[in-house]
């Protein structure tokens, strides 16, 4: 249990920096693939397919987190 009122950022960085070095390694392989080795296309119908399926993902579990706490 956290006493303090301000969370140190010491805390935070503990706490993702495992997961920071994951998308950062995997973000570097990606694009020395892309631009190295094989060309990737991605239609952006792809991307905003994916962003706006999140987003109302997002927006559910938002609403029923609201809900509960009333």
């Amino acid at each position: 249990m956290i006493l303090e009122k301000r969370i140190p950022i010491k805390y935070w960085f503990n706490s993702i920096k495992w997961n920071i070095l994951i998308v950062s390694v995997f973000s570097t392989i990606v694009y020395f693939l892309s631009k190295y080795f094989i060309d990737i296309d991605i239609p952006i119908s792809v991307g905003a397919f994916l962003g706006t399926a999140i987003a109302l993902l997002l927006s559910f579990k938002l609403s029923h987190s609201y809900d509960r706490w009333w």
